[in-house]
């Protein structure tokens, strides 16, 4: 893992030194003049931040839901992943008005947490094969230690020791069985929080949310009171 980190690392360094100077000049050539058209089109002319947020909350609470409904196990990895995305997305949709809207600010919190879960399952999916590959690596590699030290004449005593003392297997199996462990806490705390019908409060106050921002891009309608 250090090892593929450090390549990683040099690989990203020469991309960036490789890139980012064009691209640094591009943006600059292209953003020194910057014309935007105004769009005075009559029917956008009365849609206001509020409803137009409204309107992007409401399809990304539907699709948080859906998305849930299709999480029925730790093992669902592609669906876990996807419900995480639109967590995040839905959470940076909301954290502008967190501190205008009220409710926003508990509901920010209680997506933070679930991508939180659903990013420890994630590694669990990712590192799992990762040690599966290192554990059968590492059984062919000490099967050739083995190999040698029967042909050596060396199967007893000390140099036998020697060839077992350095098996990684016993360790990578540990580091597995920590993997897993850790995915099915993480997909627990998902599915008691989340899963089953436990989220119906989590999308009541969500759809209140975004009934008091579509309240607030309403229009102001004056209202004429006349007297005798």
């Amino acid at each position: 893992l250090v090892t593929r980190k450090t390549t990683a690392d040099e690989r990203l360094d020469r991309a960036i030194d490789r890139t980012f100077p064009r691209l640094g000049q591009s943006v600059h050539r292209r953003l020194s003049r910057y014309d935007a058209p105004v769009d005075t089109r009559a029917e956008h002319a009365d849609i206001t931040f509020a409803a137009a947020m409204a309107e992007r909350a409401r399809a990304k609470i539907a699709e948080l839901r859906l998305s849930l409904d299709a999480v029925q196990a730790s093992t669902d990895e592609v669906e876990a992943h996807r419900t995480r995305i639109v967590a995040k997305r839905l959470r940076y949709l909301l954290e502008p008005v967190a501190e205008t809207v009220a409710g926003a600010a508990a509901l920010i919190e209680r997506l933070r947490d679930l991508q939180d879960q659903l990013g420890a399952l994630h590694d669990a999916h990712v590192f799992a094969p990762a040690l599966v590959a290192a554990t059968s690596a590492a059984a062919g590699e000490h099967a050739c230690r083995e190999s040698l030290a029967v042909v050596s004449g060396g199967t007893k005593g000390r140099t036998a020791r020697r060839v077992h003392a350095k098996d990684p297997r016993p360790g990578l199996i540990a580091l597995g069985e920590r993997v897993r462990a850790r995915g099915d806490a993480a997909f627990a705390r998902v599915r008691d929080a989340w899963l089953d019908g436990r989220a119906a409060q989590f999308f009541t106050d969500a759809e209140a949310i975004a009934a008091a921002l579509d309240a607030r891009g309403r229009p102001m309608l004056e209202i004429e009171r006349k007297y005798l």
